[in-house]
């Protein structure tokens, strides 16, 4: 997956957490390349034709996490294609927020380590809210500093 990169957007009453918009735009460019290519040569190769559709498929998936202060509650949506997920935690039965700093599994693991920003209930469910490599620490821990201020939880920090 390209452009996985995190961006945490205020509006009125809400903190959105969701995918950069250059995942989008990335897929839109190979669309319009193909396109353009098909256009000049009159053609398009079998090739073209799967990465077009995959780029298609690509541009139908929607990952999100909102904070609404108004309704007091952190609300995980996921979209891809015609499906939908969607899991509404009231800020009450959040317990903290762990920003964790992780090693990539094998066979990735060439001393690369990643920033993983987690919820926990009170309950003890976990649920992974954004991740980013240690070059961009410095915006996933702006981040998580922000949600979990802006949720009046606590922030932990782990390292694994």
């Amino acid at each position: 997956m390209i452009f996985f990169n995190y961006h945490l957007k205020r509006n009125r009453s809400q903190l959105k957490y969701s995918i950069s918009n250059l995942f989008r735009y990335t897929y839109i460019v190979i669309l319009v390349v193909i396109a353009v290519s098909s256009l000049i040569t009159g053609s398009i190769p079998i090739a073209g034709i799967i990465v077009a559709v995959v780029s298609l498929i690509a541009l139908t998936y929607r990952e999100e996490w909102i904070f609404d202060a108004e309704k007091k509650e952190a609300r995980y949506q996921i979209t891809f294609l015609l499906l939908n997920k969607a899991n509404t935690i009231p800020f009450d039965d959040i317990h903290y927020f762990d920003l964790q700093r992780r090693n990539l599994p094998q066979p990735f693991n060439r001393n690369r380590i990643q920033y993983y920003l987690i919820l926990v209930t009170k309950e003890g469910r976990s649920y992974e809210i954004g991740s980013d490599k240690v070059r961009y620490s410095d915006k996933i821990i702006s981040d998580a500093n922000d949600i979990a201020v802006y949720c009046d939880c606590p922030l932990h920090h782990s390292k694994i």
